[in-house]
């Protein structure tokens, strides 16, 4: 079989089958949709049009003033209490994982106080990590 008889007969067989129907209604007229119509027109095909209420973009921190970065700490301050407000300690306390964790951690620090001088050799090993 060549390729043109493929062809042919590929596009015999499309003008067979049925083409389906579109069950989507095309838009109602409204004003709404006409300017929907309108800023894809003019910013091309594959705009979106903006939606209400959109996040505002972060400024790069070149251009954030001194007193919006003093906002942003205060805001991630009041979320980080929020957060410890509304933490549920008992449920972390239950846990098999948090529990054992904590023993492993008590363990370990039961070590190092038992050591003479751990205090200085504790301040010396932190200072050389600085």
């Amino acid at each position: 079989m060549s390729v043109q008889q493929i062809a042919e007969n590929h596009a015999s067989r499309q003008a067979l089958e049925p083409v389906p129907e579109v069950k989507q209604k095309p838009d109602a007229l409204t004003k709404e949709n006409l300017s929907m119509h309108d800023a894809m027109s003019q910013k091309g095909m594959n705009a979106k049009p903006k939606k209400k209420g959109a996040k505002k973009s972060e400024k790069p921190a070149w251009a954030v003033t001194e007193k919006q970065q003093e906002d942003a700490k205060e805001k991630e301050i009041d979320e980080l209490l929020e957060f410890a407000y509304e933490l549920d300690y008992e449920k972390y306390m239950e846990d098999y994982e948090v529990r054992q964790a904590l023993a492993i951690i008590k363990d370990r620090v039961a070590e190092i106080t038992n050591e003479e001088g751990w205090k200085e050799k504790l301040v010396q090993e932190w200072n050389a990590a600085a």
